[in-house]
């Protein structure tokens, strides 16, 4: 069921099992960047017999409003927080992609309370690269000169495996779309609270809870020596590398990230 509330100050969309109670875990699913809940159709027909779900349009993605000039992790993190209590559910397990990892990431951090497991879909933990960086301030570039459809039109099929492209056409088409519609200050929001993130490997260590990162062979947004780092960093983490996918491993092996995910929510 979507709902839409005023979550940490943002008109903000949001998605909920139509069961939630005491006896049924919770996994609450922050999509990434350009993404929204529609991104997460797939996976929530295949966990919903087993868990309750919650998800939200991040603000500034989606039909979220656009709180200010800058979102940062911890600002997204507060949001997914303030749903949590809007809906009155205890604790999660939180599971993020790509950005969204960025963020589950910055949640488990700040709120570690509320985090009862943690699932990376390819993402990281670490701070920016200065070569990412500088990438990011490419697209802010692009996306100040009116041309967001650079990147729309070529970031979605890049970020599946080449095996997976002609299969996946209209999630791909859906991707586009999604990205399409993000509002532009949205985007340039999110682009400079990326750049702004802080390392938070060893604080993420520190929590009594499992943890898990999933990665795919050929994700050119973490090619192998990027993947070899962040494994390298979070030795206290369950590593997952599923052959054949790219950056969308949630909709390139649906069944095997369910699996990982229900797992964890053991």
């Amino acid at each position: 069921m979507e709902r839409f509330a005023i979550l940490a100050g943002t008109a903000t969309r949001y998605y909920v099992s139509d069961a939630i109670s005491d006896d049924k875990p919770v996994v609450m699913l922050i999509h990434g960047y350009m993404e929204s809940i529609e991104s997460w159709d797939g996976l929530i027909r295949r966990l919903e017999p087993h868990v309750a779900v919650v998800a939200l349009d991040l603000p500034g993605h989606g039909i979220s409003e656009v709180p200010s000039d800058i979102c940062t992790m911890n600002y997204f993190a507060d949001t997914a927080c303030a749903l949590l209590d809007k809906l009155s559910i205890d604790k999660a397990a939180v599971v993020g992609h790509s950005m969204g990892g960025y963020v589950a990431c910055a949640f488990a951090a700040k709120y570690p309370e509320r985090c009862s497991a943690l699932v990376l879909l390819h993402s990281s933990p670490l701070a920016d690269t200065p070569e990412r960086a500088v990438d990011r301030l490419r697209e802010i570039a692009v996306i100040e000169q009116g041309r967001k459809e650079l990147l729309t039109s070529v970031n979605p099929s890049r970020s599946f495996a080449p095996c997976n492209v002609d299969r996946m056409e209209e999630t791909i088409d859906a991707l586009s779309e999604q990205a399409m519609m993000t509002d532009n200050n949205g985007i340039l929001a999110a682009l400079r609270g990326m750049m702004e993130r802080e390392d938070l490997s060893k604080r993420l260590a520190e929590l009594h809870i499992p943890q898990s990162a999933v990665f795919g062979t050929d994700d050119l947004f973490i090619p192998e020596a990027a993947r070899e780092k962040i494994i390298s960093e979070t030795p206290y983490m369950t590593h997952h590398i599923i052959p054949d996918t790219g950056h969308q491993a949630h909709h390139e092996a649906t069944g095997k990230v369910t699996k990982i995910i229900l797992d964890i929510t053991e």
